[in-house]
């Protein structure tokens, strides 16, 4: 099982204990037909982030890429892909379920049989680094106060159908 290394951001998430990991789960072999009569190699991952439950959660993550190409030329890429859930689960996953008869993204391939197409193609693409963005960093008071208003001091808010407290935190 390969590992890529992940960036927790901001600073004060990780400091705060927030963490994110990446681990390959499944590696195959395919002939795509947008690549010609080519082979290619490819190694699928996952990321798990864990947030700090009512304060952080996991908002976005960067999967940076560097592409070769046949003829030898290079390029790079960051790839953003948004939590549609912004950490209700705890830990986030992504992709939430590990496929395994397919490329899923995150993945990175090299070609291993050249083929006989000429054109310009990607030959590898490799993960050059990840970074999963955590957003929040409030702490709960669990105090019974309006936020609708801005009061000072903050006024007790009662439910007008049972004439119960409202907890608004």
């Amino acid at each position: 099982m390969a590992t890529k290394p992940v960036t927790v951001s901001p600073p004060a998430a990780a400091a705060a204990g927030c963490t994110a990991t990446c681990e390959s789960y499944y590696t195959g072999t395919q002939q795509p037909s947008y690549q010609g009569d080519v082979t290619i190699s490819y190694t699928n991952y996952q990321v798990i982030a864990r947030g700090r439950i009512g304060t952080w959660k996991p908002k976005r993550i960067k999967v940076s890429h560097f592409y070769t190409y046949s003829g030898g030329s290079t390029s790079t890429d960051t790839i953003t892909y948004r939590s549609s859930n912004y950490g209700d689960p705890n830990p986030w996953n992504f992709p939430a379920v590990k496929s395994f008869t397919d490329r899923e993204n995150p993945f990175e391939f090299e070609e291993v049989d050249p083929g006989t197409v000429t054109r310009l193609r990607t030959v590898k693409d490799e993960i050059t680094g990840i970074e999963v963005e955590f957003e929040g960093g409030y702490t709960p008071t669990h105090l019974l106060v309006n936020s609708s208003t801005t009061e000072n001091p903050a006024q007790l808010v009662y439910d007008p159908a049972t004439n119960l407290l409202v907890a608004d935190y």
